[in-house]
């Protein structure tokens, strides 16, 4: 997976921060409009106070009156110029591309599972229903045959054992 904040960017901000442990997540829309918190590769955050090994302080970062990122680190006070809050943004923007995506891929995979399921399960009727048939069939020219053998001219009882054959052989 990519991860959309970029070495250099992530550098940026640790300089930035002065802190080499530091971590950020952003926040994403989600679909019943609570707040998902997000890694710069786009995978959820499980729960939002990760214990850290280092004490950690958590500054939140706005754009526009609207949270968008939450940097975890070491060191308070924290300062964010315009220019790193900006580019903060934009890799928010981009890790909730990166969920979407990986969402998209989650829903297909388990579209393709269901698919392949149903798809074995009709298989299976198919298969255990002709089965069945074939095998009735059988069972019936094997018990008319004898009986309608003697009453049936050659080309009729070489049919009609071909009939049989035909029934064993797709048994």
């Amino acid at each position: 997976r990519r991860t959309y904040l970029q070495p250099a960017e992530a550098a940026v901000l640790r300089t930035h921060l002065a802190d080499p442990s530091a971590r950020v997540e952003f926040v994403v829309p989600s679909s019943d409009r609570s707040t998902l918190w997000v890694t710069a590769d786009g995978s959820a955050v499980d729960h939002p106070s990760t214990p850290v090994p280092t004490p950690q302080h958590t500054t939140l970062v706005h754009s526009r009156g609207k949270p968008v990122a939450r940097l975890h680190h070491s060191r308070a006070p924290v300062t964010l110029t315009p220019e790193l809050a900006l580019v903060l943004e934009q890799a928010g923007l981009a890790a909730g591309l990166a969920y979407q995506v990986r969402e998209l891929e989650e829903s297909r995979t388990r579209i393709v599972q269901v698919a392949d399921s149903e798809r074995r399960h009709l298989e299976r009727d198919l298969h255990d229903g002709a089965q069945q048939y074939l095998l009735a069939l059988g069972l019936e020219l094997s018990l008319t045959a004898p009986e309608l053998e003697d009453a049936l001219d050659d080309e009729s009882r070489d049919a009609l054992r071909q009939s049989r054959a035909d029934a064993e052989a797709g048994l």
